[in-house]
């Protein structure tokens, strides 16, 4: 009997071993030693093989729009040089997913905490680090978070339900060419108003003096999303977040 359950345990504990090695190896695996040769944007990168990466978990400013050079001038400074691509599969266009690691950098991570781009469809077990990061960010100013001179004239609450953003207007100012933004960069664009409470719907519709229309459909996401206003600038007014 006893040599039964010896034999038990002494296969227990080899497949245990042997489940291990190749949960590391596969683990390990993921990680490959790659070279970035050119700089799409911000958030995308051409690596030596002829792949196209999109960084995972960020999203940067359009061609154009405030900010739109700082992410692509910092992944410029890797250009040339070997780093590690952990690939998490493709997207829709049939770019690899992907984080980069320089060393002890994660570059992705490095992006947001920087103030150079911004969180997107973040995975669920980094949500909260690269909100942290990005908040921390914003409340400072940096990069694509500087403070416009009218920072928190404008308080935000989003109804998810019904797809309606009410904004109200807290300091004499006139909210025509500002913008407002979801994460996935969908932008409205105001016209003249001297409303000091407006409501934004995303459908279409017929706009009035205190109810405007998108004319996009579905823009808020029901697990979590940030709104975003900025002035004809650029520059931050305020950051309504939920979710994280």
């Amino acid at each position: 009997m006893r040599v039964r359950y010896a034999l038990l345990l002494s296969l227990i504990i080899t497949f245990i071993f042997i489940g291990n090695f190749f949960f590391f190896s596969s683990f390990h695996s993921e990680l490959e030693n790659v070279v970035i040769n050119r700089v799409i944007d911000g958030d995308t990168v051409k690596i030596d093989d002829g792949r196209t990466i999109r960084l995972l978990n960020i999203n940067t400013p359009e061609k154009n729009t405030f900010g739109a050079g700082y992410a692509a001038n910092y992944l410029s400074g890797y250009l040339n040089k070997t780093i590690e691509l952990e690939s998490v599969g493709t997207e829709k266009y049939g770019r690899t997913l992907g984080r980069l690691y320089y060393g002890d950098e994660y570059l992705n991570w490095e992006i947001v905490r920087s103030g150079l781009g911004h969180t997107f469809l973040t995975q669920e077990d980094e949500t909260r680090s690269f909100y942290d990061a990005q908040k921390k960010a914003m409340d400072e100013g940096d990069g694509i978070w500087e403070h416009s001179q009218y920072y928190r004239c404008v308080k935000m609450k989003i109804n998810i339900k019904d797809e309606f953003v009410d904004l109200d207007v807290v300091c004499n100012v006139s909210l025509e060419d500002w913008t407002l933004s979801d994460e996935s960069t969908k932008k409205y664009t105001f016209g003249k108003s001297s409303e000091n409470r407006i409501r934004i719907y995303s459908a279409s519709g017929k706009d009035t003096a205190n109810e405007r229309f998108w004319g996009e459909g579905n823009v808020w996401n029901n697990d979590r999303d940030s709104a975003i206003v900025r002035d004809k600038k650029g520059l931050l007014v305020d950051f309504y977040s939920y979710g994280y």
